[in-house]
């Protein structure tokens, strides 16, 4: 699965952004077969024959191949569409963005340093 997400972004980026909807679909096409491959490696569970109720556990690569066959679409939407992206790194690199962030404000308060400079930066400014 994964070689196949990096095969495909290979060719979104070779195509310039948008892969034609030939292309796409060739590639919806082996997605699915390797979700179908997937389900006969990793099987539903048998439904329960005692009187127990609720949700049967299942296992956590059930869950995600569940997701991946329910979300398909949203997974391979990267192919058509420019805003999409790839992965979610953006986001992350925001989580990152704001920890760092953070360290700075620790930095400030360390004893022994100078308040009127600020980490990582060449900016200062006048307490007085």
């Amino acid at each position: 699965m994964k070689t196949l997400r990096e095969e495909i972004t290979v060719a979104v980026h070779t195509a310039g952004g948008i892969l034609t909807p030939e292309v796409a679909h060739a590639y919806r096409t082996t997605y699915r077969q390797v979700l179908d491959e997937a389900q006969s490696e990793c099987p539903p569970p048998e439904p329960r024959h005692t009187g127990k109720r609720g949700l049967q556990k299942r296992p956590k690569a059930r869950n995600l191949l569940e997701r991946l066959i329910h979300y398909q679409e949203d997974v391979l939407r990267f192919m058509e569409n420019l805003i999409v992206p790839f992965t979610n790194n953006q986001g992350e690199n925001d989580l990152t963005h704001d920890q760092s962030a953070a360290e700075d404000l620790r930095l400030l308060s360390l004893p022994g340093r100078r308040p009127d400079v600020l980490p990582h930066s060449r900016l200062s400014f006048n307490l007085s």
